[in-house]
């Protein structure tokens, strides 16, 4: 059906886009350049971490039983709110930290250590015993769009901590290029988006759990391979050489 392929080719996307840049990345760290981010770079990190991988699942079990409208409202206010704070704590988060004289290096590798500690507990839960997420019955009214938009579908759903942690380093290290990186950033929230509207659809195929669960896999070694890389990257900017 139409929706599968649309599903394929959006999971060879999801995983040829973080390789490519990564691939670049660790160019970049061979040839000793100083904490910058390339426009394709930023795209690559905050697909990873602020991308729409993580939200499929999490907005289908918060709207399975939920109309047409109600999915495409909360979706909306969700994407909405989401970006407003992100854009708020990257130029809010970068003032301060060049306030304060903090180290560009400095702010990466703190970015760094965050990325790597929570993809690494992420990759990690795989070897747990599973646990059901679905959301427990009650006889209360059930929320209501303005109740799940804040919490917890834009936060921490979609703006996760690490990923505003990252998204503020590159803000601060950008080198005139604050105006790009927000650009970038709009366009993940806008994929986020379209993500939510078919996330219904996408989980009614029976597939559909199996491919999350191996993209997911993919992109959480990716976000472990990405902390250690900016800890490398710092350290060596930072007179360490490693």
């Amino acid at each position: 059906m139409k929706h599968q392929h649309i599903f394929w080719a959006f999971g060879i996307f999801c995983l040829l886009v973080p390789i490519a840049g990564f691939a670049q990345a660790a160019t970049a760290i061979a040839a000793g350049e100083p904490v910058s981010f390339s426009l394709d770079m930023v795209f690559t990190f905050l697909f990873l971490t602020l991308g729409p991988l993580k939200i499929i699942q999490p907005f289908w079990l918060l709207t399975k039983d939920r109309n047409a409208a109600f999915r495409r409202k909360l979706a909306l206010s969700s994407s909405v709110i989401a970006l407003i704070a992100a854009i708020l704590a990257a130029t809010i988060g970068a003032k301060i930290l060049m306030k304060w004289h903090i180290l560009p290096a400095a702010a990466a590798l703190t970015a760094g250590i965050l990325l790597f500690l929570i993809a690494l507990k992420t990759v990690m839960q795989q070897y747990g015993s599973a646990k059901s997420e679905a959301p427990e019955k009650s006889d209360t009214q059930a929320p209501s769009v303005a109740q799940l938009a804040f919490s917890p579908l834009a936060f921490p759903t979609i703006v996760t901590p690490y990923g505003a942690a990252l998204l503020i380093v590159m803000v601060t290290v950008s080198n005139g290029q604050m105006v790009e990186i927000l650009s970038i950033t709009a366009i993940i929230f806008g994929l986020n988006f379209l993500t939510m509207l078919v996330a219904r659809r996408i989980m009614k195929w029976s597939p559909a759990v199996a491919l999350l669960g191996i993209l997911g896999s993919v992109m959480g070694v990716l976000q472990v391979a990405l902390g250690v890389q900016t800890i490398l990257k710092s350290l060596y900017i930072l007179g360490l050489k490693v």
